[in-house]
């Protein structure tokens, strides 16, 4: 695991969380209307749903990238240690980059 990478991703989420928007207003209202318990327990409310709501989102795009480099979406990627994604077959090019095998083309 890439600790640089995930001490941006908790910076981000921390900057992301504080920002003033739609759940602070609720808050604000929750803490004017029913009081100091009332807000801390909409605060609690508002990050707990903010912290699986991001943990599902990082959990989904982890797998989705992992079955997409499974299925060979990764060429023409290098991974962290500078090497081509897959390995090189007829496609490769300088620098170690590699060509996809199948060309899409838009139909219409």
């Amino acid at each position: 695991m890439n600790t640089h990478l995930l001490g941006l991703y908790v910076a981000a989420v921390f900057l992301a969380m504080i920002a003033p928007g739609p759940d602070m207003l609720f808050i604000l209202a929750t803490g004017t209307r029913g009081g100091p318990r009332a807000g801390l327990l909409a605060t609690l409310g508002v990050v707990t749903s903010e912290v699986v709501q991001i943990t599902a989102v990082a959990a989904g795009l982890a797998a989705l990238f992992a079955a997409a480099r499974a299925a060979g979406a990764g060429r023409g990627v290098r991974d962290d240690h500078g090497r081509a994604g897959r390995a090189a077959g007829p496609g490769t090019v300088a620098g170690g980059w590699v060509e996809p095998v199948v060309r899409l083309r838009a139909t219409g």
